[in-house]
């Protein structure tokens, strides 16, 4: 059949599936590597530390105040709103300074999305080391105009001195793709 009906424009001759709108939905390079420019994607970090943030069980929202990609244009104030409906993956790296050892704390990492909340819990004892570092990862539904954002609370300190490290070299991040 010479005339395929897409519901959309196939132009293989540049290697390239075009969209509806004319826009290049998906290239294959000569070597068959595929590139979807309109994939969701975000990758932000806390460039400076939020000193004295949690501590006493207060929950804070993590700041992600810098982009290194916002492919969609889906983040902001710390916040990632889903464009479409799917699965999306969430990598999450929080480092927490100023533990003060020898205390029994638990660590609450909330990821919040508009149709459930993600609770990571890590209880330790005065075996922590005093700057830890905390990671995690999942794949959550969102449909379209869901957001997600993270919350964290420290307990046992007794006042808020626990402050949620940043830098330019990415202690605290978090990246967003959609996977399917």
């Amino acid at each position: 059949d010479t005339t395929p009906q897409l519901g959309g424009n196939l132009d293989m001759q540049t290697h390239k599936l075009v969209g509806n709108g004319g826009t290049t939905g998906m290239a294959i390079s000569a070597n068959g590597e595929v590139t979807n420019t309109a994939q969701p994607m975000v990758l932000a970090y806390n460039s400076a530390s939020d000193g004295s943030a949690t501590g006493n069980a207060t929950a804070v929202k993590v700041d992600f105040d810098t982009e290194i990609k916002d492919q969609g244009g889906d983040f902001a104030t710390d916040t990632f709103t889903a464009p479409v409906v799917g699965g999306y993956q969430v990598c999450v790296a929080i480092r927490l300074e100023g533990i003060t050892l020898n205390t029994s704390d638990d660590f609450t990492a909330l990821l919040v999305t508009s149709n459930r909340t993600y609770r990571f819990n890590h209880v330790h004892t005065n075996a922590i080391a005093q700057t830890p570092f905390y990671v995690f990862s999942i794949i959550v539904d969102m449909d379209a105009d869901d957001t997600l954002s993270v919350t964290v609370a420290v307990t046992g300190q007794g006042a808020d001195n626990v402050t949620i490290g940043g830098s330019s070299e990415m202690r605290t991040f978090m990246s967003v793709y959609l996977v399917g």
